[in-house]
C-alpha cells in the first residue's frame, strides 16, 4: 500500500515542481517594488511587508509582498511554500510563541484567539457542528486551550454556548484575561437575514469563561443591531482590538451607525449613514461609554487601541496629530504632530497599526505612498519611506497606481 501511494505521490510532486519552474522563469523578469527609506533607522521597517495585488505588463494581476529588501511574487514561491503558508508568520508575538511553547502553539491558526503574557497562554476558537439543512443554523462550542506558565498545568475543554442556541455564525473576535478568568469578545448571528432588509443581525456578546470549571460563566450581550422604525437601522461592528497578543488590553472599540434602509430604482437595498459613533468596552464591567466627537471633520479621525490607552489621529494642515488617552477616566494625553510627505489623505483611510510603542501608518495618495514608524512615548517619527519601484516618474506611476494593497504589517 505504501509503494502504491508513492507511485501517486511522485508524479504528482514532479508535476508541480515542473510548473513551478517554469511559472518561476516567467516571473524572474517582473518589477522590484521596495520600501525605500527616506530618513531615520531602517532596522525600525526591517518586518514591515505590504501585501498587495499589482497589474503588470502582462495584463494580469500579482500577489505580492513587498519590503525593505524588495518584492516577493507569489509565482516565485515553490509549490511546498505556498502549500504550507502559515498567517502566524505574520504577529512576531505569534512567532516568539511558536518558538517557546511549540507544543501549545501546535494546529492553532486563529491570529485573533491568542492571548499571552508572562503568566498564562490563551486559546480559543469557534467549532461548528454540521448545519441543520432545515433552519441554515449550527450549534457551536469553544475550543478552549490554556497552560499555566507557572505551574505547567494545561487545560482544553470544549464550552458549550448557554441554551445551546444556534447560529448562522459565531466568531471569537478577541481574548483577554482578568482577574483569571478568560474574557472572550465574539460576534454571532442568531438568524438567516432571510427576509430582512440588510441581512442578518449582528449581536456582539463578552464571554466570561471559568477555566477551573472548564465552562461559559456567563454570556453578556453588550450591542446588537436592531430596526428602529421607518427603515432606521442601528448596526453595531468591533472597530477596534489590541493588535498585539502578548499586549494585553481591559478595552474593544466597538462602531454604532445608523443607517436610513431603503431600494433604488431597481430594487437593490441600499443604505444611507445617518450618524456614527465609536464607543469603548471596558472587559471589567461590560460597560460601553461613547467616545466625544472630535472638532472638524469625523473621516479625518481615526482611533485605536494601544493596550491600555485610547490613540486618536487627525490630519489637517499636512501633519499627522496624535494624541493617546485614558479610557476609563476620560483625561486627554499630550498631542504630538507628525509631519506628512503626502497631503490629502483622511487619517481614517490609512493603514495603520500599533505594536509595543510603535505606531505603523501607510499613507497612500494616489499611485503615490508614504511610510510612517511613530514612537508612541514621544510622537517623534523613527523612520519614515516610500513605496517606489525601478523606471522612470512615469513608469513608477504607471505600475504603482493600479497597485491593491490589502495588508500592511510586519512579518518575521
Amino acid at each position: 500500500m505504501r509503494r502504491y501511494w508513492f507511485s501517486i505521490a511522485l508524479p504528482v510532486l514532479v508535476a508541480a515542481s515542473i510548473g513551478t519552474y517554469y511559472v518561476g522563469a516567467a516571473a524572474r523578469d517582473l518589477p522590484e517594488f521596495r520600501i525605500q527609506t527616506v530618513s531615520g533607522d531602517p532596522k525600525e521597517a526591517s518586518q514591515l511587508v505590504l501585501e498587495a495585488d499589482t497589474r503588470i505588463d502582462d495584463g494580469m494581476y500579482h500577489r505580492v509582498e513587498i519590503g525593505t529588501n524588495g518584492t516577493h511574487y507569489n509565482e516565485r514561491r515553490s509549490f511546498l511554500a505556498q502549500l504550507n503558508n502559515d498567517f502566524t508568520d505574520n504577529s512576531p508575538d505569534l512567532v516568539r510563541l511558536k518558538k517557546d511553547h511549540r507544543g501549545f502553539m501546535r494546529g492553532k491558526i486563529s491570529t485573533n484567539g491568542f492571548y499571552a503574557d508572562d503568566r498564562a497562554l490563551l486559546y480559543a476558537d469557534a467549532k461548528a457542528e454540521e448545519r441543520n439543512p432545515a433552519s441554515n443554523l449550527s450549534a457551536y462550542s469553544i475550543a478552549i486551550a490554556a497552560q499555566d506558565l507557572t505551574t505547567g498545568k494545561k487545560t482544553r475543554f470544549d464550552a458549550i454556548m448557554p441554551g445551546k442556541q444556534k447560529y448562522s455564525y459565531l466568531y471569537v473576535y478577541d481574548v483577554q484575561m482578568l482577574d483569571g478568568q478568560a474574557k472572550l469578545l465574539v460576534t454571532l448571528s442568531k438568524d438567516t437575514g432571510l427576509g430582512r432588509a440588510g441581512g442578518m443581525e449582528t449581536e456582539i456578546h463578552l464571554l466570561t469563561v471559568d477555566l477551573d470549571k472548564e465552562g461559559i460563566a456567563s454570556d453578556e450581550t453588550i450591542a446588537k443591531d436592531a430596526d428602529k422604525g421607518a427603515g432606521k437601522q442601528e448596526k453595531y461592528a468591533i472597530h477596534d482590538t489590541s493588535a498585539g497578543v502578548a499586549s494585553p488590553s481591559p478595552y474593544a472599540l466597538l462602531s454604532e451607525r445608523t443607517v436610513q434602509a431603503g431600494k433604488d430604482k431597481d430594487g437593490t437595498y441600499t443604505e444611507k449613514t445617518l450618524g456614527s459613533q465609536v464607543l469603548v468596552l471596558d472587559y471589567k464591567t461590560g460597560k460601553l461609554t461613547p467616545i466625544p466627537a472630535e472638532g472638524g471633520e469625523e473621516a479625518n479621525t481615526a482611533r485605536m487601541l494601544a493596550g491600555g490607552k485610547l490613540i486618536t489621529l487627525k490630519t489637517a494642515g499636512g501633519k499627522l496629530t496624535l494624541r493617546s488617552d485614558d479610557p476609563a477616566s476620560g483625561a486627554r494625553g499630550e498631542t504630538f504632530d507628525v509631519p506628512l510627505a503626502l497631503t490629502g489623505g483622511a487619517a481614517s483611510s490609512m493603514q495603520r497599526f500599533i505594536y509595543g510603542d510603535r505606531l505603523y501608518v501607510l499613507n497612500r495618495v494616489n499611485a503615490d505612498g508614504e511610510i510612517l514608524i511613530v514612537n508612541l512615548a514621544d510622537g517623534k517619527a523613527v523612520y519614515a519611506g516610500k513605496l517606489t519601484v525601478d523606471g522612470t516618474p512615469e513608469r513608477q506611476r504607471e505600475l504603482l497606481e493600479p497597485m491593491t494593497l490589502y495588508s500592511f504589517g510586519l512579518k518575521s
